[in-house]
């Protein structure tokens, strides 16, 4: 029931999906300081920058992704680093005021073309 509780407790978020919108657990996890790493699709690509906030591996890459776990699973240092940077992306990049501000220049765009 409390999804963002259970979020908070991870030390890594894996989305190995194949196809994804823009995905609300990525964003949570983000958000919330937790080191992750998603499958380098279209509706994730705008989330992170690899290697600094999340990491992008490529979908169906088992072995891309075991390394990329490994990774973060055994560099606390760099895991947290990784989390602290993503909430502060994710505080930027997705907050309400940038879109409203986002949404404000698309209107003007679409009413100037």
């Amino acid at each position: 029931k409390d999804a963002l509780s259970l979020i908070k407790s991870m030390d890594i978020n894996v989305l190995p999906s194949f196809a994804e919108g823009l995905s609300k657990v990525v964003l949570e996890s983000l958000f919330l300081g937790v080191a992750t790493i998603m499958t380098d699709i279209e509706g994730n690509r705008k989330m992170a920058v690899q290697g600094e906030t999340g990491l992008y591996v490529p979908p169906g890459n088992a072995p891309a992704l075991g390394r990329a776990i490994e990774r973060l699973a055994t560099d606390a240092d760099y895991r947290r680093r990784m989390g602290q940077a993503g909430a502060a992306y994710v505080a930027e990049h997705f907050s309400i005021d940038s879109s409203v501000v986002e949404m404000k220049a698309l209107l003007a765009r679409a009413v100037n073309t």
